[in-house]
């Protein structure tokens, strides 16, 4: 039934403000419950700068 699009062997972040939903279709390896908005800005305010050339540059400019 359908096609599955996520490898066997993937490491899944599940966020979501509602805890019953996470792991509910597929296991993860990390489950975050908050608003996505708030969780993706705490996160990136936590990556360094030099955290890798490639796509450092959009990083910085990143508008939520």
């Amino acid at each position: 039934m359908g096609k599955d699009y996520w490898p066997q062997d993937a490491k899944l972040i599940q966020v979501d403000i509602n805890p019953d939903r996470i792991g509910l279709t597929k296991p993860v390896s990390v489950g975050i419950v908050g608003d996505a908005k708030q969780v993706a800005e705490n996160i990136l305010s936590q990556l360094s700068n030099k955290a890798g050339r490639m796509g450092g540059e959009e990083r910085r400019n990143l508008n939520f």
